[in-house]
């Protein structure tokens, strides 16, 4: 069974031993994030940043990269914080929250 996921079109924030870069993601879930096709590409491992629209609440966490069947680039998280993973839950559930409200960490569920 496929992991609920939203759109996501914010950009991820990559920390790259040769220099730091921008990943295109498309969308999110609450174990990883779904690169564009167009993306660059990562390696295998290392360390991400990415927020929300309208938010200041930031996630830091490490990631392995896969390569899905269906061909898609996925970034895994690793030591992703629980408060972290409950924030991600809440942008991905909340069918309203690009457009009438905004996400803050303390309505957090």
């Amino acid at each position: 069974m496929q992991e609920p996921r939203q759109k996501y079109n914010e950009p991820v924030f990559y920390f790259n031993p040769n220099g730091n870069c921008f990943l295109d993601a498309e969308f999110i879930t609450e174990s990883s994030i779904i690169l564009n096709p167009q993306s660059a590409l990562p390696n295998n491992k290392g360390k991400i940043e990415f927020s929300f629209p309208n938010c200041d609440y930031v996630i830091s966490c490490n990631f392995d990269l896969i390569i899905s069947d269906e061909r898609n680039y996925i970034l895994r998280f690793k030591n992703l914080k629980n408060e972290d993973r409950e924030f991600i839950a809440r942008f991905i559930f909340d069918q309203n929250s690009l457009t009438k409200t905004q996400l803050k960490p303390e309505a957090v569920l």
